[in-house]
Formats: structure tokens, C-alpha cells, sequence
């Protein structure tokens, strides 16, 4: 599930460039608007992707094995 998750922002991702790519190559965007959409998308979108997939019900067994692995963490540190 998580794996679908992740591969379809991946998508989403990759669908952004291609559009991108084929309007500059269109010319229907020149360099600074290249510039300045890639900019959004690297500080904005991209974010807000990785952000909206972690998004998941509580479940409180998950909650439990994150507390599991964030003192395992700690504690190798």
C-alpha cells in the first residue's frame, strides 16, 4: 500500500516534468519562466507531495512500532 503510495507521487512528479519539458520545448514558456516553475516545484510541490503521502489513518499498532524504532534509533545513536 505504502509502496503504491510513494509510486503514484513519483508519477505525479515525473507527468510535472514532462509537461514542463514539452511546453519549454514549445516555447510557450521562455528561460526565466523555466526558472521561476522550477523553483515552485522544488519548494512547494514537491513538499507538499512527500507531505500528503505520509498522510494515513491512526492506528495505534503503527504508533507503537514507531516508538519501537525512535528508541532503537536513539539508542544506536
Amino acid at each position: 500500500m505504502v509502496i503504491t503510495t510513494v509510486l503514484g507521487k513519483i508519477i505525479s512528479i515525473f507527468i510535472i516534468m514532462v509537461v514542463g519539458i514539452i511546453c519549454y520545448k514549445m516555447n510557450i514558456i521562455d528561460r526565466y519562466a523555466k526558472d521561476k516553475l522550477s523553483q515552485l516545484s522544488t519548494w512547494i510541490v514537491c513538499p507538499m507531495l512527500i507531505f500528503m503521502s505520509f498522510q494515513m489513518e491512526y492506528d495505534a499498532e503503527l504508533l507503537k512500532k514507531m516508538l519501537i524504532v525512535f528508541g532503537l534509533a536513539l539508542l544506536s545513536y
